[in-house]
């Protein structure tokens, strides 16, 4: 059994799709790491995942 499991996330800006179709899915014991482009900058599935209800 996951303990998360993201699908089909996708994030757009107008017309351009930064994200498309992300997949993530992290077991127990599991660590991931999302690292963006521009280390200033948060990562557009971390985006995705906070504007979550």
């Amino acid at each position: 059994m996951s303990l998360l499991k993201i699908d089909h996330i996708t994030k757009q800006f107008g017309g351009l799709t930064a994200v498309s179709d992300f997949y993530l899915e992290l077991e127990k014991g599991e660590l991931v790491g999302l690292i963006p482009i521009a280390s200033a900058e948060t990562s557009s599935p971390l985006m995705a995942l906070s504007a979550l209800p």
